[in-house]
C-alpha cells in the first residue's frame, strides 16, 4: 500500500471512531443523564413521603334538625392523620365552641361562646378519654349536638392541639424548648339557623 492509501485508511478509521465517540456522548448526555436526574427526583420524592411528620387534618359537617323545642345542630368532626406516625389530638372543654354572631354597621360581634368539649358522650362500658390517638393514615369521627336558643348566624369552631414525637421535634427545632408554642388542628363553619 502506498503511504497515501494508508493515511486515508487511518483517517477513515479515526473519523469512524470519532463518530462513535460523538454518538456515545450524545446517548450518555441525553438518555443516561436524564435517567439519573429522574432517579434523583424519585429519591427526593420518596424521602419527602417517608419523612412526612404526623399531622391531623380536620373536616366538619353541621346538620340542622327541627325539634319541638327548636333547632338542634348536629356537629360531626372528622380527624385524619396524613402522616407516617401516630398523633394525639387533645379534646378539652374548649376544643369546640358555638357562638352566635350579631352584626352592627356591617361588623360582626360575637356573643358569649358555648363550649361543648365536655358534652362528648363518655360511655358506660368503655370510657372516652380527653384525647384521641390517631394512627398513620387513620380517620376518627366525633359527634356533638347543640340546641340553638334562637335563630340567627352561628360560628361553629373546632380547635385542638396535637402531640407526637415528630411534632415535638419540629417545635423544638423552630421555636426551642418549652410549652409556649403548640401545633393545632382546627376548622370553622358559619351556620345560618332559621325557624
Amino acid at each position: 500500500m502506498k503511504a497515501i492509501e494508508k493515511v486515508t485508511v487511518v483517517k477513515e478509521i479515526f473519523l469512524m471512531l470519532a463518530a462513535i465517540c460523538v454518538a456515545a456522548w450524545a446517548v450518555y448526555g441525553t438518555w443516561i443523564k436524564r435517567e439519573e436526574s429522574i432517579a434523583e427526583l424519585q429519591v427526593v420524592e420518596l424521602r419527602q413521603k417517608t419523612n412526612l411528620a404526623s399531622s391531623a387534618l380536620t373536616n366538619i359537617n353541621v346538620q340542622q334538625f327541627m325539634t319541638e323545642g327548636g333547632v338542634v345542630l348536629a356537629i360531626g368532626i372528622t380527624l385524619e392523620n396524613i402522616g407516617n406516625e401516630g398523633v394525639r389530638v387533645l379534646l378539652d372543654n374548649n376544643s369546640i365552641l358555638v357562638a352566635k354572631m350579631d352584626f352592627k354597621d356591617g361588623h360582626v360581634t360575637y356573643n358569649e361562646p358555648v363550649y361543648l368539649g365536655h358534652s362528648r358522650y363518655q360511655g358506660k362500658n368503655k370510657i372516652a378519654l380527653p384525647f384521641i390517638d390517631i394512627g398513620p393514615r387513620e380517620k376518627y369521627d366525633i359527634s356533638y349536638a347543640y340546641k340553638v336558643s334562637k335563630p340567627g348566624i352561628y360560628l361553629v369552631r373546632f380547635l385542638s392541639t396535637m402531640h407526637s414525637k415528630s411534632i415535638d421535634v419540629k417545635i423544638a427545632e423552630n421555636f426551642g424548648e418549652g410549652d409556649f408554642v403548640k401545633y393545632s388542628t382546627g376548622i370553622e363553619r358559619i351556620v345560618n339557623v332559621q325557624e
